[in-house]
């Protein structure tokens, strides 16, 4: 070989070489952009494993915490824990913003999106969060149906007691002939929101099977009457049978 020919195919090795090196660098190094994606998500994970304070705090200084957010809310294989911390958390980092993302989270199959959703919204929207609880409150999952009560009666909309009084003995709050807890959550709320006037819906309850309901009833015709029946620590049915003589000797009057 002579001495160019040698001098040819050193080149040539040394530019291969360099060549190979250096695609093999950027093998080796993500590239920026998907090490930033993989990045932020993981930050917006490790956040709603917080405590809820530390958490909203956390999330609000990510700049792309909304966007993440919607994508572990709305990944139907990432767990339930997950997902629920995630859609409640995208209402309080949002804002207004969320309300198309919270809207259909209540039109969800699942019934913890349309429960987390709900939730969520309240926190956004009172007048909206109230007409959506009185479309849930006919929801085929009863934690999403008490959920819708709790939502009522936190905004005090008293315009919904009719509708509640409805659902006290719907046949869906019932499990073969059997009360279910919801409707002890239902009178409690009621005892909040009615009135004067509604002293015989309340008799009324003092005489379902139920007796779980008799406590919160009573303490309804305390406060709308201004009236206490027995004495402190007297039991629940002395109490009920005194409510019931109260009504029957003053029931033309009210």
């Amino acid at each position: 070989m002579t001495t160019a020919s040698f001098l040819r195919a050193a080149q040539g090795l040394a530019l291969v070489t360099a060549l190979s090196f250096g695609v093999a660098s950027q093998a080796a190094i993500p590239s920026n952009r998907n090490q930033g994606a993989s990045g932020s998500m993981q930050l917006t994970v490790d956040a709603l494993s917080r405590p809820l304070e530390e958490r909203l705090a956390e999330l609000r200084s990510q700049d792309s915490a909304y966007k993440n957010l919607q994508a572990i809310a709305f990944k139907k294989s990432n767990g339930m824990d997950l997902r629920w911390k995630a859609l409640t958390a995208l209402g309080r980092v949002g804002g207004a913003k969320s309300r198309t993302d919270l809207e259909k989270a209540m039109k969800s199959q699942e019934w913890f999106m349309r429960n987390a959703g709900l939730v969520a919204f309240s926190q956004l929207d009172r007048a909206g969060s109230v007409a959506w609880a009185r479309k849930l409150l006919n929801d085929k999952a009863l934690v999403v149906r008490s959920a819708a009560v709790d939502v009522i009666v936190n905004s005090k909309d008293v315009a919904s007691a009719p509708l509640l009084w409805q659902k006290l003995y719907a046949k869906e709050n019932y499990k073969r002939s059997q009360s279910l807890f919801i409707r002890r959550r239902i009178v409690e709320a009621l005892a909040e929101i009615e009135g004067k006037g509604r002293e015989s819906k309340f008799i009324a309850v003092l005489q379902d099977k139920d007796e779980s309901l008799h406590e919160p009833a009573i303490e309804a015709l305390e406060r709308i009457t201004a009236k206490t029946m027995g004495t402190p620590g007297e039991s629940i049915p002395s109490r009920r049978a005194q409510w019931q003589s109260w009504y029957s000797a003053n029931k033309a009057s009210l």
